[in-house]
């Protein structure tokens, strides 16, 4: 077993070289939300580090952003595979950035840039713990695998097609750790054993064949107000209840071993401190503790994530828009899917008069893999062991993924180095420096601690 100090002493030594690599990785705009046209540079980088390691790499073409792989098998009895993405959110609104996005610069102990924590700095975590433990022992304990994809943040439209064509790259592994990860808003290290399904829709609805005179609003419909109108009607503002037909039929009750999961996630959660780190003065109905968690953890959502007609530039302009659209996700929970969301969607519009074209739609079921697996307890005790705290360990994060086409043939789990306020998807992302170099601890650990099982 390596000594934690030789670990320390090999990241402090390397630093600069696992620094570097992760603000290469940054300074590439790989939004493929915009067109992803970077993509290319992105799979430069990540095959130069992956060869320097020893690891045989493939790029695989798809309709969309290419699928890299690394794989580096030294015929050892267990393979872990790491599953990350080297696409990023957009940047905007970027005023609010305090540094430009995609020139990562350190400031106050956090390294800031966009996908420092989502999720290019796992990349760069997990790439330079493996290059600690063949430096250190000599070679690693176990067969390591990675899968990169650039589509992970529009719903990974490729990924499907590649896991079918390549699945025993997923089936052959006995163990994956998953993008994200880290520590909630008291500093406790957390495990999320899966995440919830989404489905995200674009709305439009049409009125005039053009902008017309804001005048005409007393004899014209305005589009704005139909879509407003529709999407009022999806939820109810005081309970909070989904109200479209039937959308909670195929919902699978929580079991007892779900719940007392939660129970145990309720003895250590902080409402006031969280509330305090996002920002809020309540959450909604004002539920707080184990109420609070359930809610989090088994109720799907309706979330308006973004509205938009008529006029949007400076000062007035008196116009009747003759379109409006709305962005809107729906977080599933077991048994969820997005198709049956859509079905139940259109359903709801037209029984209610309302004339919405659902323009797109992406996403993917939830995933989870049982609190009971054995990777849950190697992981914990990884864990316990570095950071020296159990950490929390959660049944499956709120956020979305395409875990689920993982968690058929393999135990999956998230970790990282991520922290409450690393601001992923939003301007100023960071992780804490001492973090990023305490994770490449973690992953080297959990590679010797899998080996022995």
């Amino acid at each position: 077993m390596l000594k934690r100090e030789d670990m320390e002493q090999y990241i402090d030594k390397n630093l600069p070289i696992a620094l570097e690599n992760l603000f290469e990785l940054i300074r590439i705009p790989t939004v493929t939300a915009k067109g992803g046209e970077h993509s290319s540079e992105a799979l430069e980088v990540l095959s130069r580090i992956f060869m320097q390691l020893g690891f045989h790499t493939t790029i695989f073409k798809t309709t969309g952003q290419p699928i890299f792989t690394a794989s580096l098998d030294i015929r050892k009895t267990k393979t872990l595979l790491f599953y990350d993405h080297y696409d990023v959110q957009p940047a905007e609104p970027l005023d609010l950035w305090e540094s430009p996005p995609f020139q990562p610069e350190i400031r106050d102990g956090k390294i800031y840039g966009r996908g420092v924590a989502d999720n290019k700095g796992e990349i760069i975590v997990r790439a330079a713990a493996v290059k600690m433990v063949q430096d250190l022992r000599g070679e690693l304990p176990v067969n390591v695998r990675f899968l990169i994809e650039g589509e992970e943040e529009v719903s990974s439209p490729n990924l499907g097609e590649f896991v079918k064509k390549n699945l025993n790259f997923i089936k052959e592994s006995d163990a994956c750790i998953w993008e994200f990860g880290g520590k909630n808003a008291t500093g406790q290290k957390e495990i999320w054993a899966g995440v919830k399904g989404i489905c995200y829709v674009q709305l439009k609805t049409s009125g005039p064949k053009k902008d017309l005179h804001s005048a005409l609003g007393a004899i014209v419909e305005n589009p704005a107000n139909h879509l407003i109108a529709a999407l009022a009607s999806l939820r109810d503002d005081k309970t909070d209840e989904i109200l479209i037909k039937d959308y909670y039929k195929t919902i699978l009750p929580p079991t007892n071993s779900l719940l007392t999961a939660i129970e145990k996630i309720a003895e250590e959660f902080d409402t006031e401190k969280q509330k305090k780190e996002w920002g809020v003065q309540t959450f909604i109905q004002d539920l707080q503790g184990l109420d609070l968690l359930k809610k989090y953890y088994l109720s799907p959502t309706c979330t308006v994530c973004g509205i938009w007609a008529g006029w949007q530039g400076e000062g007035g302009k008196t116009v009747l828009p003759s379109t409006a659209h709305a962005k809107l996700d729906f977080r599933l929970v077991p048994d969820q899917t997005p198709e049956d969301v859509i079905t139940k969607l259109k359903a709801h519009f037209a029984e209610n008069s309302f004339n919405i074209e659902i323009e797109w739609y992406e996403g993917y079921p939830p995933a989870y893999t049982p609190l009971t697996d054995p990777f849950v307890k190697i992981t914990e005790k990884t864990f316990i062991e570095i950071y020296k705290h159990k950490p929390m360990i959660h049944p499956w994060n709120a956020g979305s993924g395409p875990l689920y086409l993982f968690a058929d043939h393999v135990p999956v789990l998230s970790i990282g180095v991520g922290h409450a306020g690393s601001n992923s998807h939003s301007p100023n992302e960071n992780v804490i420096l001492e973090d990023f170099k305490q994770g490449q601890i973690a992953i080297a650990r959990l590679m010797e601690n899998f080996s022995r099982v």
